[in-house]
């Protein structure tokens, strides 16, 4: 690539005028040596915490930055397994479950995008040792074999891109060992759910050295139909990673790592809330429909029919690290990502077939990261660019059952569409960046650093006839011609009737956009559309160390999420309309301090984000349908909050935490529709999923019983407020309650490296849920599991 030669050629040149005496170390380290050993959970003080969050090793308590990092330990010990498990360790994390699709909706600091599509871009990015997953579906398998997470709050896109505007979580995988090491593990717990999973790591040669990890979970079904005599649930999902690292010379360090997951799981069944027709009384089945019990495990579904995941995701990538000289390191991060899906969903909540979708879809994502590390004195330095383009083809075969406003279309006005749903989108994003940390002296410190990005999205998509009658309604009998209500809504629209437009397996959506001053055709299309943006993220953060153990600092950051198209059974064009990229700013100010001779540590910040063009899911009006989701902008927002964490030594052997975070999210101004089609001035309005507290706690007590036999006990909580799943609405069928977790663990570990845990998670079996949506006519919500509780044995040598 062009920019790899710039940057070689520049390296050679910064080498040349930088020579080789006196110089400290390299900015950026090879990769062998970027990743610390895990922070122990014992010992007579707080261990130091190392991370990579400027792309280089650091101690957590020397980076202007809020940052949680929790390691391997810790997330095996809390049964931290699952991308939603991490909202118990992380406070002002949410990441709710989209409904009917697999993809997760992640918010922190109330920042986030609802979307169950596959090419929705997220606010919170999420990478494997700096290699980007950079779609949120993908980032379900990433819990394998850790070292630990890192999840960096407020704007990164100096040094991770767009897409940041929230912060950015990566997850930090083992590396492979100088020596011969391994261990396997297994869990059982109650529903008859159980998880296998091993690594073997050590040298090939004097240069060579590989790690594989594997892990599959299994089990049988959690969730119970309350109308009749039916369960699901089943758990089937296999993770892998092989990682390979060579280091031919002293100066070069080559890993190749790959990661695979796939998943063969039930989907889940979501829980019936209302029947809210737009048209009362609506039909006579919802409307007789029994609501869900207020119970983890209760739900519904279509009786008679699988409703399962097949997804599959692959991610190879090499990282190549060049110390040119002791001033001057270039690294190359080259990544392939490939997701397929064939799954299968039910959307509504109960046995009709309300809307049952079934998702095809495919993402390929190439990602190309080269840059140069610099160190010289007190200036370290990075600079660098990036290029990423990513292909995505979705399809949706989506069953409707409504209520049509056009009373001639289908008789009685009761319509059913069984429609196919398409969307094909071309991504290319090209940056440069830099970033520059200069140590004035022992006390003051800063950071400056930027990164321009351009970026072009080519998309088409509509909504397709199928035409075929479905059997388990609540009206049966009723046609599902897509093709002929459409034929007959254009001729309506124009005046044309009689008029076929529309073709046996052809675009339905019609297009009802006014180009050029003409009037709209209402012709069937495949919208197709581009839109290209470019911007400028920055960051200013200046750090003071009034001593070696305290840190100060003050940071402001301007990040960007880039513009997105909806995949959506789309009626008329106007649905199809992208949502241009998103603005925030963000003002923090911090403090780090280590007390007590290193037994105490006590950090805090608070913070303000100014944000312009949030993008929402949100609804638009339709003459035929209601309200009808889109994408659009709030053009004003603001966040302001705080946070504080505390973790405290005692004795030896035990270590006590706790944090917490709030966060005030408002509207300042948006008038758009709610979720009936009504005009709503959203003014004063706050953030879906961004409850104004969140918290954690944890307790943990390691004690030799004898030199042989050491026992372990502990526990934590994790508490969310009140929240909505649905923005400016007052109806309490929308609301996400407050809720509490209380996770308890105890365990045995052995000298010669078994280990043995009982565990129990949610014990008190606390109903929650995180997510609530409309489906049509239907308020179904995603219930989180009730009390769960296992053993797991393991060993190590």
């Amino acid at each position: 690539m062009a920019i790899s030669g710039i940057l070689i050629t520049a390296a050679v040149a910064a080498q040349a005028i930088a020579g080789e005496g006196g110089a400290e170390q390299v900015a950026t380290p090879p990769a062998a040596q970027a990743e610390s050993s895990p922070p122990t959970e014992s010992g007579s003080g707080l261990q130091e915490i190392i991370v990579t969050a400027q792309k280089r090793r650091q101690s957590i308590n020397d980076v202007g930055l809020s940052i949680t990092a929790v390691d391997g330990a810790a997330l095996s010990r809390r049964q931290i397994t699952t991308v939603y498990d991490l909202v118990q360790v992380v406070p002002g994390l949410s990441i709710a479950n989209s409904g009917n699709a697999a993809t997760p909706v992640y918010t922190l600091r109330g920042i986030g995008f609802n979307s169950s599509n596959l090419n929705s871009l997220p606010t919170v990015s999420v990478y494997t040792n700096e290699i980007a997953l950079p779609y949120p579906v993908m980032t379900q398998g990433v819990e394998l074999d850790l070292e630990r997470i890192e999840v960096l709050k407020g704007p990164q896109g100096t040094l991770f891109g767009q897409s940041t505007t929230a912060g950015a979580i990566n997850y930090i995988a083992a590396s492979p060992t100088d020596t011969l090491a391994g261990g396997v593990g297994a869990t059982f717990g109650r529903f008859n759910q159980w998880n296998v999973n091993g690594f073997l790591s050590g040298p090939l040669g004097d240069t060579v050295k590989l790690r594989i990890a594997a892990s599959h979970f299994g089990g049988g079904d959690w969730q119970k139909s309350y109308t009749r005599n039916d369960s699901r649930g089943e758990r089937d999902k296999t993770e892998a990673r092989a990682t390979l690292e060579w280091q031919p010379a002293d100066a070069l360090t080559a890993k190749i790592m790959v990661s695979y997951w796939r998943d063969r799981s039930d989907t889940q069944a979501l829980q019936f809330v209302r029947y809210d027709p737009l048209q009362p009384p609506g039909l006579p089945g919802p409307a007789a429909y029994p609501t869900s019990p207020s119970r983890p495990r209760a739900a519904d579904w279509d009786a008679n029919k699988e409703f399962k995941f097949d997804q599959e995701f692959v991610q190879p990538s090499l990282r190549i690290d060049w110390a040119l000289s002791d001033v001057l390191t270039l690294t190359s991060i080259s990544a392939y990502s490939h997701f397929r899906t064939q799954s299968r969903f039910d959307g509504d909540g109960t046995s009709f077939e309300i809307q049952d979708v079934v998702q095809f879809g495919k993402i390929e994502d190439f990602n190309q990261e080269i840059r140069l590390g610099i160190k010289s004195g007190g200036l370290t330095g990075v600079i660098g660019g990036s290029y990423e383009n990513s292909r995505i083809r979705e399809t949706l075969f989506q069953k409707f059952f409504y209520l049509s406003n056009v009373q001639n279309i289908g008789g009685s006005g009761i319509s059913l569409i069984d429609s196919t749903i398409f969307s094909r989108s071309r991504t290319d994003a090209k940056a440069v960046f830099a970033n520059v940390d200069y140590k004035v002296d022992d006390q003051f410190s800063f950071v400056l650093g930027g990164r321009y990005t351009r970026t072009s999205i080519d998309f088409r998509g509509c909504a397709l006839d199928s035409g075929t009658t479905l059997p388990n309604t609540p009206a049966p009998g009723v046609t599902a011609d897509a093709r002929q209500f459409f034929n007959g809504l254009y001729g309506i629209l124009t005046g044309n009737v009689g008029a076929n437009p529309i073709q046996p397996g052809g675009c339905i959506t019609l297009d009802n956009i006014s180009r050029g001053g003409n009037p709209p055709t209402f012709l069937p299309t495949e919208s197709p559309s581009n839109l290209t943006e470019d911007n400028f993220s920055w960051n200013a953060t200046v750090n003071f160390k009034p001593s070696r153990n305290a840190l100060l600092y003050a940071r402001v950051a301007q990040g960007y999420k880039a513009g997105s198209f909806p995949t959506i059974a789309a009626s008329t064009s106007m649905q199809f309309r992208p949502a241009k990229q998103e603005g925030l700013r963000a003002y923090e100010a911090g403090f780090k301090l280590t007390l007590a001779d290193r037994t105490v540590q006590f950090d805090g910040a608070a913070f303000y984000y100014d944000y312009k063009d949030k993008q929402l899911s949100n609804f638009i009006p339709d003459a035929v349908f209601g309200p009808l989701i889109a994408i659009v902008n709030i053009p004003k927002s603001r966040v302001a909050g705080g946070e504080a964490s505390i973790s405290w030594t005692p004795v030896r052997g035990l270590t006590l935490s706790g944090s917490a975070t709030y966060v005030d999210t408002k509207i300042r101004s948006f008038t758009g529709f709610d979720q009936r089609g009504n005009v709503t001035n959203f003014q004063g309005a706050p953030f879906n999923f961004a409850p104004k507290w969140s918290g954690t706690a944890d307790a943990n007590y390691r004690f030799a019983l004898n030199p042989q036999l050491t026992a372990t006990a502990g526990g934590g909580l994790s508490f969310h407020s009140k929240t909505t799943g649905i923005i400016g609405t007052s109806d309490p069928a929308y609301d996400i309650a407050s809720y509490t977790l209380v996770d308890v663990q105890v365990g045995l570990e052995g000298a010669s490296g078994w280990s043995l845990q009982l565990w129990g998670k949610n014990i008190t079996n606390k109903y929650y849920w995180t997510n609530v949506n409309r489906i049509g006519d239907n308020i179904a919500r995603a219930a989180g599991y009730g009390a769960t509780y296992g053993a797991t044995a393991g060993y190590r040598f």
